[in-house]
This record gives structure tokens, sequence and C-alpha cells, in this order.
């Protein structure tokens, strides 16, 4: 077995997730309005998790620092 046959299953408690894209950036659509917490996951590099408020109508931005 080496690194690469290493995979992962992610169980959320709701339906907003994202995958994000070879710039580092993604979308979550139809978030209802509120304030959320909203976490990176990476086995291997590390990121704060961070609120963002979204008003409805309006798009919200959220940008990360990650670190080993």
């Amino acid at each position: 077995m080496h690194p690469e046959m290493l995979g992962y299953v992610f169980v959320g408690q709701n339906p907003y997730h994202a995958v994000v894209d070879a710039g580092g950036n993604f979308t979550i659509k139809n978030v209802p309005a509120g304030t959320y917490a909203v976490a990176v996951w990476n086995p291997k590099l590390k990121a704060a998790d961070q609120n963002v408020t979204v008003t409805a109508g309006a798009a919200a931005a959220v940008n990360f620092s990650i670190a080993r």
C-alpha cells in the first residue's frame, strides 16, 4: 500500500459543501441566509474555521490561509 491508495469518506450534517478547483476557489450554492461556520478539511493541511454571514440575494466570501 502507498499513499496514493488512501481514500477518505466525508459525512456531513447538511448538503452544503464544495471541492476546491485548481485555483483554490469554491462555490456553495443555495445557502439560506444566516451566519455559518466554514471549515477546510485536508489530511495534511490546516486552516482555522471562519464564520461567514450570508444575506439573501447577495454573494458572501471567505478566504483561508492554509498551512502545514
